[in-house]
């Protein structure tokens, strides 16, 4: 009887691991994991942008809310930080403590020999990934974690992620864009700077261009204050400024880094890399005299968060599939003024986690 119940259970195992619906089970499960742990890196993001503008003078210099955080207000910010840390360890996240061997060890068993796809591809067995990166740097400057996955094509193919957030302060991964010559120092007349349509151009964004950003603006809609003053006044740049407006863009590039293992070359391969997310902030600045007043506002707008490229898996399946790697650069956003003035807003990235500066 025994013997029949065991059969009878086999049986019923392996009807369920070939079952379409089982199999559809187990892909909805691992998406929806997939799926939490992107929530959780993003929010991760957004505060290494708050911390980080926080420690900018240059932020500091051009924002509305300079005022730095309390330390309570820190605090608050860093028990958030470790309270996301203990769900993405119960999803099976870990975050590499560079005092830890183990923790070390682990990360170096996959980045450390690690090949670059494009080395393979044009055929060049022995080349590393340039010189792998100090992991023990890299831990201590910035927040790192590393998360296994598999997938199944003609056999199981094994995947690891490393994830790399900037927000012990290093900065490596923040970049600060001051630009000055949207309206020059030349006079113009109110009406006109009230009325010009500023925008930025996202032609040559590769990313997903963020929910709720101002890709255009009016100045008199910013600063509402200037309206009372008579449109026809005079706005001249005052002594020792090199700009009446300004507008300061930051971001922070969360990196994520695909390995796969690849039997064949007995090897990890570096096979891709995306900007996991892409925190923004921007503040504007005006400092003028208007019919020989001086008048200076300040407005920050809403933090927005962005990302580029596909899911992690689709890396692994990607080079299972053509043997290539995939790196999703994030590209640039260009900052449209007046007179045909312009300027490029590049977010960091790097291919590599070795090109990262520790």
């Amino acid at each position: 009887m025994k013997r029949t119940i065991c059969i009878l259970l086999a049986v019923t195992m392996l009807f369920m691991l070939s079952s379409p619906v089982f199999a559809v089970g187990v892909e909805t499960r691992a998406a929806e994991r997939q799926n939490r742990i992107d929530e959780i890196f993003k929010e991760l993001n957004e505060l290494a942008l708050e911390k980080n503008l926080q420690d900018s003078a240059t932020y500091s210099t051009y924002s509305a809310s300079s005022t730095t955080h309390s330390e309570e207000q820190m605090m608050a910010i860093n028990e958030r930080i470790n309270e996301l840390d203990s769900q993405l360890e119960s999803l099976g996240v870990h975050k590499i403590d560079p005092d830890c061997q183990e923790d070390l060890e682990r990360l170096s068993n996959v980045m450390s020999n690690a090949v670059a796809a494009s080395t393979l591809e044009a055929g060049l067995r022995t080349a590393s990934v340039e010189d792998p990166p100090d992991l023990e740097e890299l831990a201590t400057n910035y927040s790192v974690y590393q998360y296994d996955e598999s997938i199944y094509v003609d056999k199981r193919y094994y995947g690891s992620y490393i994830v790399v957030v900037d927000s012990k302060g290093r900065g490596g991964l923040t970049s600060f864009t001051v630009e000055s010559s949207l309206c020059g120092s030349n006079s113009t007349v109110l009406s006109d700077l009230l009325e010009y349509n500023f925008n930025f151009g996202f032609s040559q964004f590769l990313g997903i261009i963020p929910y709720g950003w101002a890709a255009e603006w009016l100045v008199g809609n910013i600063f509402t204050a200037l309206n009372s003053y008579n449109g026809s006044s005079i706005v001249t740049c005052p002594p020792g400024n090199t700009s009446i407006y300004v507008t300061l863009t930051s971001s922070v590039t969360q990196m994520t880094y695909i390995y796969i293992y690849d039997e064949v070359y007995s090897s990890w391969v570096l096979c891709g890399s995306r900007a996991h997310n892409l925190s923004f902030a921007r503040a504007d600045s005006l400092a003028a005299n208007i019919g020989g007043e001086a008048v200076a506002e300040t407005y920050s707008f809403p933090n927005v968060t962005s990302r580029t490229g596909e899911s992690p898996a689709w890396y692994l399946l990607n080079y299972v599939q053509n043997h290539t790697g995939h790196h999703d650069y994030p590209g640039y956003i260009t900052v449209n003024g007046m007179n045909g003035s312009n300027t490029a807003f590049a977010p960091l990235y790097f291919w590599s986690p070795n090109l990262i500066p520790n």
